[in-house]
């Protein structure tokens, strides 16, 4: 009996840490995701304003960055004559876990965001990452 109970103790934390595992890479890819569908609002953005949002150090999605539109930016509520181009700015799925953080570059012409992965997922190694309006780095 001692030796019944011994394997299924084993076996659960086998299945503990393989659980654990899997959902860290659940969040990791939609990360990415969240990150690519934010790149292509932006783009859409700036075809309409040439030019990016305003922001430095803007903690996308938590406060006060919840939606893009076409004259406010990124904003909690846009106007009635705005284009939405995001109607629910994406934050991290763990919210404990830091915020994705929008600059504007100079010329605002440019942009970046930050991120970070907590293991290594497709091509991205695990840690902090940058997006661009030139990509994923």
């Amino acid at each position: 009996l001692l030796v019944v109970v011994a394997i299924i103790d084993i076996l659960a934390k086998l299945a503990s840490a393989a659980y654990s595992s899997a959902n860290r890479k659940v969040r990791d890819g939609r990360r990415v995701s969240d990150m690519r569908q934010v790149q292509t609002a932006l783009e859409l953005y700036f075809a309409e304003s040439r030019g990016y949002p305003n922001g430095t150090n803007l903690a996308l999605g938590k406060t006060g960055a919840k939606q893009l539109s076409s004259v406010s930016g990124f904003n909690d509520t846009p106007g009635a004559s705005e284009i939405v181009f995001m109607q629910k700015v994406p934050t991290d799925p763990v919210p404990s876990a830091p915020d994705y953080v929008y600059t504007l570059g100079s010329p605002a012409t440019t942009y970046s965001i930050t991120f970070t992965l907590e293991g290594p997922t497709g091509p991205f190694a695990e840690g902090p990452h940058t997006v661009t309006q030139a990509g994923i780095n």
